[in-house]
């Protein structure tokens, strides 16, 4: 069967320049809470029309996957796609995937 990919986020906006709020991601394979911390984790930044601008090294904490809004804060105002990269020896699983309603995760900086 397909594999649904979920990445989750639980806060999709922050203002320009905030160095102090956690972003907490999750990453959610049909079902279940990936809470594999031996994976190298990877938040890439994209925007539709540019392509990718960002790559953040996240670190695992209680089976989140957390960046700071202040590796953000070089972005302008505007609206983002992002995706999780996790590495292994096998190589890279990407999160969301694209979830049903083929919608990715899109994050505001206002």
């Amino acid at each position: 069967g397909l594999m649904t990919k979920i990445l989750t986020l639980d806060v999709t906006s922050f203002k320009f320049a905030d160095n102090e709020t956690d972003l907490n991601f999750r990453a959610i394979q049909n079902g279940v809470i990936i809470s594999d911390s031996t994976l190298s984790a990877t938040i890439k930044i994209k925007q539709a029309d540019v392509g990718y601008l960002k790559s953040i090294s996240a670190k695992w904490i209680d089976k989140h996957i957390v960046i700071s809004s202040g590796d953000l804060s070089d972005l302008p105002i505007g609206s983002y796609l992002l995706e999780l990269w996790l590495g292994s020896p096998n190589g890279y699983e990407i999160y969301p995937g694209y979830i049903s309603t083929k919608t990715p995760l899109i994050f505001q900086v206002t």
